[in-house]
């Protein structure tokens, strides 16, 4: 045996032998990482599953040599980072990135979990839970579709890639359970797991994926997941841990059967493909959960009670699945009349769909209701890949340009956003003329960037927002100075808010002396004096919260949080009250933990919005939360964008404009309280009543990744809302002079 000398204490070295299964099973994995790479272009990088791994490696040689006084090769450990780095994606992630570390919390994090997992949850000595199989289980369903998704079920058409991996799953599978007599557990369960989804199958059930369009139903949803290779690698490689599964081959066979059953059963109420993939893996979860607790309390076999309650159970069986069973349908519609231009279909990769020639001219009749077209245009379409586990969009390209379309609920096809804004009707004026703008920032010393967009348009939904700016004059010395807020995709932190000092009307980058760099994924802010102290301070929203720059008086800030927890953008300062305080409003905009259920929409109207929120200022750097008391928004909560304070009505009061999202925008008028202070349950003095709403959604056209431009601009730059705001933001295009 080999061993390692470390100061003067002598340590065994633990290697796997050649004929250790682990080592074959990582062969096939690793086998299955590299064709997948190259033949199926999975979305994930090198790093992401060098990370998974080295956590999971690290843990297990730390561990085994601080309880066993070894060192010992992390052979099982190897296997259960490899795991989680086959199974999980994060969105965003891009094919060839190969050095990417987007989200490597989650994989770092999933992976430790996973590994502690068997030395923490244990009974009588024994870890109860498949290592990689819980942790990925806990992963999805805390962090949600938006932020961690599964491997797909179809990777792709029949292949040579297709067959070179299911070749090696099954001769892997095959040889591997053969020597550990676990092969009786892979067959008895996609045995039965193909019954179960069978059942499922001619009860009508429905699932969406993004590799497909419209519901898959019928033989093809039962053929997608008997055949996946992602089912067949869950099969032969994470139900058969022989650490977990049960150790007699009677139990065996009742643990792969029920498995199964158990697997179709969880998949039955389910509509997504995400959650059908997240009921299999947890299906294996809740059975290694009681099989400790039958050991713990033995049921009594009979075998005259086994052979009426058989057909029993599998009767109920039956009808649980079909009573929970999930239904779709796809909407249908008849060609419009009306002439089209050419139109070629080209192949759609990564979509199990092809494009048939009436849904090409749908689509082609759709995008013209917006866009002009010629017969003599051709038009070119395709299906891609639906973004996360949204359902797949259409590519059209007409006359030299590019459009995206979604297929809506009643069939139609509607254009994304930047291509909707781009082909609706535009007011034409001349009063402008021969005007021209130039762009004075570089020769001014403004040299901000973006952050979110250093390596490119991102599809992360946090960052493609962009930010906003404020003016103010933040060392008194009557010069309007410039904070910017920044930005950043992916998961580490590399850009920071900036501020730069106007110096007789050129600027030069203080942050890092004043401590104005906030480094957060950041949309708007304001400007206001909120303690009264003489010194403008910031406000910033954030996709986390609300962040406060207090302003000490010395050419410094001082970082602060308010109690807000989740994605806010617009936000706007007056005094609501009248005490002389400034208060401050923040529009609450979507949470992506929170999708809307079997929403086809898109951003953000696919995910819930977040609840706009109203601080009064108490003093003395204090506030008090009090928007649903004050009576804004208290359920079904908008997508918030831009915000401003003004008096609509002339009565002296600011009241509230709201500019959403894709939801109805809302007016709020501030009246006192009605019937007195003796009716005022928190003592505000005052409410805010909704007095109009936009009578149609509309989208705010200052998106940035839509138009360019700051998204609502009346609540990212400070605006003339009440006595107590502070600088306005300069008019004109001009840097602002000495006031």
């Amino acid at each position: 045996m080999t061993a390692v000398a470390i100061r003067g204490t002598t340590y065994p070295v633990l290697l796997p032998k050649l004929r250790d299964p682990r080592l074959h099973l990582a062969a096939t994995i690793i086998s299955l990482q590299v064709i997948g790479q190259v033949g199926f272009h999975f979305d994930l990088s090198i790093a992401q599953i060098l990370i998974s791994l080295a956590t999971c490696a690290v843990l297990e040689v730390a561990i085994a040599f601080r309880t066993q006084h070894v060192l010992m090769w992390p052979a099982s450990a190897l296997l259960t980072g490899n795991g989680v780095a086959f199974v999980l994606r994060v969105p965003g992630t891009v094919h060839g990135d190969w050095w990417s570390t987007r989200g490597w919390p989650i994989y770092a994090g999933t992976a430790a979990f996973s590994l502690l997992s068997k030395h923490i949850i244990k009974w009588k000595g024994e870890h109860i839970f498949n290592p990689s199989n819980i942790g990925l289980v806990l992963c999805f369903l805390l962090l949600g579709r938006t932020r961690a998704n599964p491997l797909d079920f179809w990777w792709g058409p029949m292949s040579i890639w297709l067959a070179l991996a299911l070749g090696i799953i099954l001769l892997g599978g095959f040889a591997i359970l053969s020597r550990l007599k676990l092969l009786r557990v892979a067959l008895c369960f996609w045995a039965s797991f193909a019954i179960g989804i069978g059942v499922l199958a001619a009860a009508g059930h429905a699932m969406v994926a993004r590799w497909h369009l419209g519901p898959i139903t019928g033989f093809h949803f039962w053929l997608v997941l008997v055949t996946s290779p992602e089912v067949l690698v869950f099969l032969f490689f994470m139900i058969t841990d022989p650490k977990t599964a049960p150790r007699s081959p009677v139990h065996r066979v009742i643990y792969a059967i029920a498995l199964g059953l158990l697997a179709s059963l969880m998949i039955a109420p389910t509509t997504s493909e995400f959650a059908a993939k997240v009921a299999l893996l947890g299906s294996l979860a809740i059975v290694c959960l009681a099989i400790p607790i039958l050991r713990r309390f033995p049921i009594a076999f009979d075998r005259r009670l086994a052979l009426v309650a058989t057909p029993l159970l599998i009767a109920a069986f039956a009808g649980m699945a079909a009573f929970s069973n999930s239904r779709a349908s796809a909407a249908s519609r008849p060609l419009p009349p009306g002439t089209l231009p050419p139109i070629t279909i080209q192949p759609s990769h990564g979509v199990q769909t092809q494009l048939d020639r009436h849904t090409a001219e749908l689509i082609a009749h759709d995008l013209l209701a917006s866009v002009h077209a010629t017969t003599a245009d051709r038009l070119l379409v395709h299906l891609a890949p639906g973004k996360g586990q949204e359902p797949p969009y259409a590519v059209a390209q007409l006359a030299g340009r590019t459009y995206q379309l979604h297929q809506q609920a009643n069939g139609q096809w509607a254009l994304a956003g930047a291509a909707q804004q781009a082909a609706a009707p535009q007011l034409v004026s001349n009063a402008l003329h021969g005007t021209t703008l130039e762009n004075l920032a570089p020769s001014l010393g403004l040299d901000f960037q973006q952050g979110s967009f250093r390596s490119g348009v991102t599809s992360e939904s946090k960052a493609m927002m962009g930010g906003g700016l404020c003016w103010l004059d933040y060392n008194g010395d009557g010069w309007q100075d410039l904070f910017v807020v920044n930005s950043y995709a992916g998961g580490d932190p590399v850009a920071t808010s900036q501020l730069f000092e106007n110096v007789d009307g050129s600027f030069r980058n203080v942050t890092a002396q004043t401590g104005a760099g906030l480094a957060v994924q950041g949309d708007g802010c304001v400007a206001a004096d909120l303690n009264g102290d003489g010194h403008t301070d910031l406000v910033v929203t954030t996709t986390s919260g609300v962040d406060i720059l207090w302003n000490r008086g010395n050419g410094t800030f001082r970082q602060a949080q308010l109690p807000a927890h989740g994605w806010y953008t617009g936000a706007a300062v007056a005094d609501v009250n009248g005490d002389g305080r400034p208060d401050l409003f923040v529009a609450g905009y979507s949470d992506p933990n929170e999708p809307i259920a079997n929403s086809l929409a898109g951003f953000p109207t696919n995910v819930a919005g977040v609840r706009d929120l109203l601080f009064l200022n108490q003093g003395g750097e204090r506030f008090r939360e009090v928007g649903v008391a004050a009576g804004l928004e208290s359920a079904g909560f908008s997508h918030g964008l831009g915000t401003a304070f003004v008096d609509v009505n002339g009565d002296g009061r600011p009241d509230l404009y709201v500019a959403n999202d894709e939801d109805p925008n809302q007016l709020y008028v501030n009246v006192p309280w009605p019937g007195g202070a003796a009716a005022d349950p928190a003592g505000l003095g005052f409410r805010f009543e909704q007095r109009a709403a936009c009578s149609s959604p509309t989208r705010a056209t200052s998106r940035p990744r839509r138009s360019g431009r700051t998204p609502g601009a009346a609540s990212r730059a400070p605006a003339r809302a009440s006595p107590r705001r502070s600088e306005p933001a300069s008019p004109g295009g001009a840097p602002p002079g000495p006031t």
